[in-house]
């Protein structure tokens, strides 16, 4: 999926690389997250740090603490790949077996609230750990 769209085929003209790269530019300020305030736009989600409800439309859904730090933490780390052990520290304070299984069950609630979305994903790096992605 990635990448799939900006492929060029050579010779090209300068004129359509700069095109492309305009346009490349310009849906990616389109679908950038936004923070205003004591809230993030996700996609079509407001998450409202403070009181740590994530909404969408008129609904709204209570996260718990963990919930709320693991979705912030995604969010300042969106596009790149987060190492579970890093999550885990900064989460939990360390990275044991059972903290690991906890992150598992909060990953898939949070996949679950964000489902509405299909824009927004949490993407399991097989072997590393999780990306935070909008497309």
């Amino acid at each position: 999926k990635l990448g799939g769209n900006d492929y060029i085929r050579k010779p090209f003209s300068m004129e359509e690389l700069i095109v492309r790269i305009e346009n490349a530019l310009r849906v990616k300020q389109s679908t950038e997250i936004t923070i205003s305030g004591d809230s993030l736009v996700i996609g079509r989600y407001q998450f409202h740090l403070n009181r740590q409800v994530l909404s969408i439309g008129s609904q709204e859904k209570k996260l718990s603490y963990r919930e709320a730090e693991l979705l912030k933490y995604l969010w300042q780390h969106r596009n790149d790949v987060i190492d579970r052990r890093e999550l885990l520290n900064h989460i939990w304070g360390n990275d044991s077996f059972f903290n690991s299984r906890n992150l598992d069950v909060y990953i898939t609630k949070l996949r679950g609230y964000l489902k509405d979305d299909t824009t927004v994903e949490i993407l399991t790096i097989k072997g590393v750990g999780y990306r935070f992605v909008i497309s």
